[in-house]
């Protein structure tokens, strides 16, 4: 089919003016790269941002989870409410932070000044420990002594004490110079230092000291099983005040005790809790454990004198999950009762002590917690679920002082928490 010339004129116009137009643009295009180029990475960038963001908006992150609040236990069942004291907090000193430092933090205790001693149960130069100080922030670590074990002093710490006279006494559960643990002094500077008594088997394998009076004088158990022993601080007139071995006191056992402040010694034996004067006199029973799953089936440590004269224990044995209860009794042995048992986990006790509030505070497998004298309002203080304690703990100038046996640097830590005032 043809057109007439007048329908075929505008077409070829038509057709020479969309040629001229690509032709333009294509120059436009080869002679502004570079400026066009850097326009179109930036606005590729910019949309690869919007759809990032978009993603993010489309997959929000899950929100943070909500501490319970804090209520009252009750039937000895902790509700596990985390107190806002966790921020409290503190590691303050890391084993393996100094030349030939310690490991496994065993013992400590506090001086008046607030200086913290300790011992530890490896570590140091010949591989079994050290004794230490450093101050309450955990600044001004000194290594006092390097134990070297043997019959040269000994071996596992267990006990550490500051005395009146300012300086330290404890003990070492095994070996020394006749092989069944000793009794050491030394001064707060380290200088000094001496095994006062080496134990023999006849006076009780892994001693410990319990308590110490007034004067000076140091009162050692035997965790053998012998009884309980007295010294002067230089470790003089060495005097067995209790025997257990003794034919006369056949199902009169003692283990770790406390002073009750009124002329008694008091403690766990087996199934047993006792009192003996400290002449070691007037023993007798005070209670004796119903076991598993509402009581302890027996106690390992030796409870503590609260300040309302009462006696609070722990078991690591026994309760509703067999992981030990924590309990408390009059020295006349009425008004027990068992604080906590928990259903849910092991307790796990490892040390107890009362804090300038007034409450009992506790390592327990849940962490570093505190209750009220009656089990209520258990908190978790700071939660360490797990967590490694040696069977140590201290409550001075409104802090708590404890350890862990690992961590840190990999030799244990020490830690403070914080009591607030009216908490």
């Amino acid at each position: 089919m043809s057109h007439p010339a007048s329908f075929r004129r505008p077409c070829l116009w038509i057709q020479f003016l969309l040629c001229l137009l690509i032709a333009l643009g294509l120059s436009v295009e080869r002679t502004s790269a570079g400026s066009l180029g850097n326009g179109a990475a930036q606005r590729k960038a910019a949309a690869e941002r919007a759809a990032a963001a978009a993603q993010k908006a489309a997959n929000p992150p899950p929100p943070p989870v909500a501490t319970p609040s804090n209520t009252d236990s009750s039937n000895n069942q902790p509700d596990h409410s985390t107190a806002a004291a966790s921020g409290n907090f503190t590691p303050i000193y890391s084993f393996g932070s100094t030349a030939q430092d310690g490991k496994t933090p065993a013992v400590l205790a506090a001086a008046p000044d607030g200086t913290l001693f300790g011992a530890t149960s490896g570590g140091g130069k010949y591989q079994v420990g050290v004794i230490f100080k450093c101050n309450a922030d955990g600044t001004g670590y000194t290594i006092l002594h390097q134990i070297i074990g043997g019959a040269n002093d000994g071996a596992f710490p267990n006990s550490m004490y500051v005395g009146p006279d300012g300086a330290l006494y404890g003990t070492f559960q095994v070996q020394g110079k006749s092989g069944h643990g000793a009794a050491y002094r030394c001064a707060a500077d380290g200088s000094d230092f001496k095994i006062i008594h080496a134990f023999a088997s006849n006076e009780g394998p892994v001693p410990a000291i319990r308590s110490i009076d007034p004067d000076g004088t140091l009162y050692c158990f035997s965790q053998g099983g012998a009884g309980i022993s007295r010294m002067k601080p230089d470790g003089t007139d060495f005097t067995q005040v209790y025997n257990a071995w003794a034919s006369t006191n056949r199902n009169k056992g003692v283990g770790p005790y406390c002073d009750g402040g009124d002329g008694y010694f008091y403690g766990g034996s087996a199934r047993t809790l006792f009192k003996v004067k400290k002449d070691g006199t007037g023993y007798s029973t005070i209670y004796t454990f119903n076991g598993s799953p509402l009581d302890a089936d027996s106690t390992d440590r030796a409870p503590i004198l609260g300040s309302d004269n009462m006696l609070y224990g722990m078991s690591s044995n026994g309760g509703q999950k067999a992981g030990g209860v924590i309990f408390k009794i009059a020295r006349d042995g009425s008004g027990y009762q068992v604080l906590l048992n928990p259903d849910a986990q092991p307790l796990s006790p490892r040390a107890l002590a009362e804090g300038p509030d007034g409450k009992i505070y506790a390592l327990v497998q849940d962490g570093v917690v505190s209750m009220n004298k009656d089990g209520s309002a258990y908190t978790v203080v700071h939660p360490m679920d797990g967590a490694a304690f040696p069977w140590t703990m201290v409550i001075h100038g409104g802090s708590l002082y404890a350890a862990t046996t690992s961590g840190g640097k990999g030799g244990g830590t020490i830690f403070c928490c914080h009591i607030p005032a009216g908490s």
